[in-house]
């Protein structure tokens, strides 16, 4: 019983050792399985790596030198198939590299072990001669040893590390400066063309900046960007750029020789400053005008014309230069059309202004730009209202030579007749005792002496007087007019207001022929007041006034006759100074007797004895305000005097 327990408990020892034994051989299955799917996941990798190397891979055997594997890269490389190349010994593939061209490089191969070589010429299977490098090494693979030979086409790398050079010698060939500097002011490099920077900051590669040049330094670290300034480096300009490095202590300095652009800026400015002090002091205006109509330029004689206009605010031009402002551009306007065309146009205005009307011609040209649209315009304004003025004197004078032609011949031919008549009238008017009869006969002697008068101040408008002209003061000749017509103007009311400084110069004239035209003017004057002032009234004045000026270089003076009566109308001022023209009646009613007036010879004969003066004889008007006549005499009219002694006042 004893032994059959014994036997039992052996019977499950053993049971259980075989159990144990089961056990631990299915562990072992686990473990085979698990090293067997290791080594094929480790093997799949290999050729994944294996094949998609960008290396050329040739697995030799060590001994017969025989292919055992190839990648793809080394075989389209060479140019052959997979089956061209197994099983082959290495020196019968054709290879054109020399270490593996032949068994003796083979042999080097196997004796060495291990083998790196660069810049191996080898001849591609397109006919391309390559660098390659090429490394070898011997090693055993189940108990079999094997060459692996490693081929890198090393074109691409060599022209990248080319590339690398040819940048690293940048900052050292730049003809500019180049300098890399530490936060703390230390130059690590610069190149030989910093060598002006240097000097001027007094240091070298190696050493410190002084606190004044790194403050430039700082400033650019502390701005976190490129910062500039420029340094003159003595007879150099250099523009210099501060630009940090990123993340690190160093920022790099790059200089930029400007001297020449310097000096062709400053060598601009000065032209400008010429061009610019040319425009401002030339004698015409000019200014510029955008598309839009806006005032941007004008020079001084623009300003001095339209002083209440500022460029630097908005201003339309057809608004700021007229006055009262035109809501609309003007209809002659020369720019609008330059603009619209490119073209260059000239217009004459006539601009009204608080002062009367001002003639001007402006010429405007195109301002383009670089694709030659037209930006702006540019106006060149000149004020010809006293051109036209003297051209229409010229014409004035023309017309009464002309007249004064046909007058003279007129005069004579009706002055011999007319004598008859006026004695025969006298005879009649003696000789009968009819009274009716002898009214009749003074009418014609009356009417008579009218027509002699007419005749007579014909004669004057068309005769060269002979007198010689003798120096005189122009107060002399006013008060002798005064003394003549003084009496009706104070029967009428008027005011006499003078305005005749004491150290006027004499002038050269024909005194009764200059008295004359004083006394033309204030009858004139006197019919201009009485006709808007029946009696008396405090702007019933007739003001004379004169003063010395210098015109031309020479020395004139001007004597003014001003009334405020209607005025004359503008169409009327044009023929003003015509022979026969008038705007009174023919005869005015004074008390009891009839007095005949507007002859139509007053003004064009006083017009024709100041040219003959060599001076000239104006008007200005504005209706309903006043009426003022001009006289400007030369002090020296180059006319031949009389006599020596040319006396005084008192004479």
């Amino acid at each position: 019983m004893k032994d059959q327990n014994k036997t039992k408990k052996q019977l499950i020892q053993e049971l259980e050792a075989l159990r144990r034994k089961e056990t631990n051989s299915k562990r072992s299955d686990e473990d085979l399985s698990i090293g067997v799917n290791a080594l094929l996941s480790s093997e799949s990798k290999y050729r994944r790596l294996f094949e998609a190397a960008q290396d050329g891979i040739l697995i030799l055997d060590a001994k017969t030198g025989m292919v055992l594997d190839a990648n793809p890269y080394i075989i389209e490389l060479l140019g052959l198939s997979y089956d061209d190349i197994l099983l082959k010994k290495i020196w019968d593939l054709g290879i054109r590299l020399d270490l593996i061209a032949n068994h003796e490089k083979f042999i080097e191969l196997q004796n060495k072990g291990f083998v790196r070589y660069h810049h191996l010429p080898m001849e591609t299977s397109d006919g391309r001669m390559i660098n390659v490098e090429f490394v070898s090494n011997v090693y055993l693979v189940n108990d079999r040893k094997v060459i692996q030979c490693n081929i890198r086409d090393m074109t691409d790398l060599q022209k990248a590390r080319e590339q690398i050079d040819i940048l690293s010698r940048f900052p050292s060939e730049n003809p500019n400066p180049v300098l890399r500097i530490k936060k703390d002011g230390t130059i690590v490099f610069a190149n030989k063309n910093s060598s002006p920077l240097l000097e001027l900051w007094e240091c070298k590669t190696g050493e410190y900046l002084s606190p004044v040049w790194n403050q430039f330094v700082l400033d650019a670290f502390d701005a976190g960007e490129q910062t500039n300034n420029e340094a003159v480096c003595g007879e150099k300009t250099f523009a210099v750029t501060y630009a940090p490095i990123p993340d690190t202590d160093y920022l790099n300095v790059y200089g930029l020789d400007i001297t020449e652009r310097k000096q062709t800026e400053e060598a601009l400015q000065t032209t400008e400053e010429k061009f610019r002090s040319m425009v401002e002091n030339v004698s015409i205006g000019v200014a510029m005008i955008s598309p839009n109509m806006e005032i941007l330029e004008m020079n001084r004689q623009m300003r001095e014309w339209f002083p209440s206009i500022r460029p630097d605010t908005t201003s339309i031009c057809h608004r700021s230069f007229n006055d009262p402002p035109n809501d609309e551009p003007c209809d002659y306007c020369p720019t609008i059309k330059t603009l619209q065309d490119g073209l260059v146009h000239t217009a004459t205005t006539s601009t009204p202004s608080s002062e009367g009307v001002r003639n001007f011609r402006v010429v405007s040209s195109p301002v383009r730009d670089a694709q030659d649209h037209v930006i702006s315009a540019i106006e060149m304004v000149e004020d010809i209202t006293e051109r036209l003025s003297l051209e229409a004197q010229v014409r004035q004078s023309q017309k009464l030579e002309s007249i004064g032609t046909l007058a003279s011949g007129i005069a004579h031919e009706i002055n011999n007749p007319l004598m008859g008549i006026i004695n025969y009238a006298q005879l009649i008017h003696d000789r009968i005792t009819d009274e009716k009869l002898q009214q009749f006969a003074s009418g014609i002697i009356k009417e008579g002496n009218r027509v002699d008068k007419i005749v007579k101040n014909l004669l004057s408008f068309a005769r060269v007087d002979k007198q010689s002209h003798s120096p005189a003061h122009l107060e002399d000749i006013i008060d002798a007019s005064l003394n003549l017509i003084g009496s009706l103007l104070r029967k009428d009311q008027i005011t006499i207001e003078l305005e005749i400084p004491d150290d006027l110069p004499q002038i050269r004239c024909r005194s009764q022929q200059i008295e004359q035209v004083i006394m033309n003017l204030l009858t004139n004057a006197r019919d201009a007041l009485n006709n808007r002032y029946q009696g008396y009234h405090e702007n019933k004045i007739i003001r004379i006034s004169a003063r010395s000026l210098e015109m031309d270089g020479e020395q004139w003076v001007r004597t003014i006759l001003e009334d405020h009566g209607m005025g004359i109308p503008p169409d009327i001022v044009l023929r003003i100074f015509d022979p026969f023209f008038t705007t009174k009646s023919n005869a005015i009613e004074s008390g009891t007797q009839t007095i005949q007036t507007g002859t139509g010879l007053g003004l064009s004969v006083s017009h024709g004895i100041v040219k003959e003066h060599q001076g000239n004889l104006s008007v200005e008007s504005e209706m309903g305000e006043y009426s003022r006549f001009i006289i400007d005499l030369r002090v020296n009219n180059g006319c031949s005097l009389d006599g020596a002694n040319t006396g005084n006042r008192s004479q």
